[in-house]
């Protein structure tokens, strides 16, 4: 099988394609710089993601992540 010169295989052999996004009227949120931390994913995720959060210490969580400054 030939490869184009951009492909990517991966450890367990999945072939994948880098691509390119056209960033152009978007905004980016780097959260990997050091002004974020893993509240701060959990808050990106949990208002993006649509799953049952079962459990009243799991709707505590959710609920404390959304009240707090960093989730803003």
């Amino acid at each position: 099988m030939g490869l184009k010169k951009n492909n990517v295989v991966s450890k367990t052999g999945v072939i994948t394609t880098p691509v390119q996004l056209n960033m152009t009227g978007l905004s980016t949120l780097s959260l990997t710089s050091g002004d974020y931390h893993i509240l701060n994913w959990l808050s990106v995720l949990l208002e993006n993601r649509r799953f049952r959060i079962d459990g009243a210490i799991a709707q505590q969580a959710k609920a404390y992540i959304f009240k707090t400054p960093f989730s803003e």
